[in-house]
């Protein structure tokens, strides 16, 4: 059931790793998520072996430093623009979780994250909110669009599977996922996940590599151990 969470997942993958984490302050809600512990960037801190966090919140970064979260510097991915000389790090592992939604040119990003993977096998983790969720039903049935205040763009896995391709990265495996971890989870996802057929979870989450892809779309299967463990 772990395996079902994004942050359990990520957590999973990068422990021992050398990581960056683009988009690693989770502004507006820094502060309150950091002031309990609850960062996904935190929790990396607790199990990789080396890793560096970039955000374009200057703000955000300042208040989560006073919160003791040090590895976090300046850096636009779009404009591949950045305080720290990325360059100097051989990363394992590239997070790019929820951010491809808030980003006027997507592709420009991921093309700038591919300049980053400089080891045959690095990794790409990128998460996105899946559009035909189970909240959007309920978006539906309200007439109200329920949507984060900064996001500029729906997502859904065929179309994100399509712009892999575009940009030649190769999806290793891929499923739909609750957001958080398994610990701090609603007892409702632990109920929802008994119910709900898989491909109506609300996160969609990719391990991906260098390489061309397949374009065939198909619902994606939960990854085995294995997969998760490679």
């Amino acid at each position: 059931m772990a395996k079902l969470y994004k942050h359990d997942l990520i957590l999973d993958l990068s422990k021992g790793k050398t990581v960056l984490h683009i988009g690693a302050c989770d502004s507006p809600y820094h502060i309150e998520r950091g002031q309990r512990g609850a960062l996904l960037h935190q929790k990396l801190q607790k199990v990789c072996k080396r890793i560096i966090g970039i955000d374009v919140d200057e703000k955000a970064i300042e208040e989560l430093s006073d919160l003791g979260v040090k590895s976090i510097f300046w850096g636009d991915i779009t404009r591949n623009a950045y305080r720290i000389n990325l360059r100097e790090y051989d990363f394992d592992c590239i997070i790019f979780g929820d951010v491809i939604e808030h980003l006027e040119n997507p592709g420009v990003a991921l093309d700038n994250i591919k300049d980053l993977m400089i080891r045959k096998n690095t990794k790409l983790i990128l998460t996105a909110p899946n559009c035909f969720s189970y909240g959007a039903v309920r978006n539906i049935l309200t007439k109200r669009e329920k949507v984060h205040a900064d996001h500029v763009l729906w997502t859904s896995y065929k179309t994100l599977t399509q712009l892999f391709a575009r940009k030649n990265l190769r999806i290793d495996y891929s499923l739909f996922c609750f957001y958080g971890s398994y610990k701090e989870s609603r007892m409702r996802n632990k109920l929802a996940y008994k119910i709900l057929p898989k491909h109506l979870l609300p996160c969609l989450f990719f391990s991906l590599k260098l390489g061309t892809p397949a374009r065939s779309y198909s619902i994606p299967n939960p990854p085995t151990r294995d997969d998760i463990s490679s």
